[in-house]
């Protein structure tokens, strides 16, 4: 299983990619990459002390799902 997921919501913009192998039922396999740009943290938290301007580059894959 494959998808992907695009987001802007003010100045922040999000790019996900997945996929899931499930090919091993026991052992299900995974890898996710994406990136957040420009992520404010006043404005999920809604408090102005947390003001910022956050870049993430993300990058993950593993096994198991537990």
């Amino acid at each position: 299983m494959t998808g992907s997921v695009q987001i802007s919501i003010g100045g922040m913009h999000a790019a996900l990619k997945g996929d899931l192998d499930r090919s091993n039922l026991q052992l299900p396999s995974f890898n996710v990459v994406g990136n957040v740009s420009s992520l404010n943290l006043a404005d999920f938290l809604h408090d102005e002390k947390h003001n910022s301007d956050l870049t993430l580059n993300l990058k993950a894959q593993g096994t198991g799902l537990a």
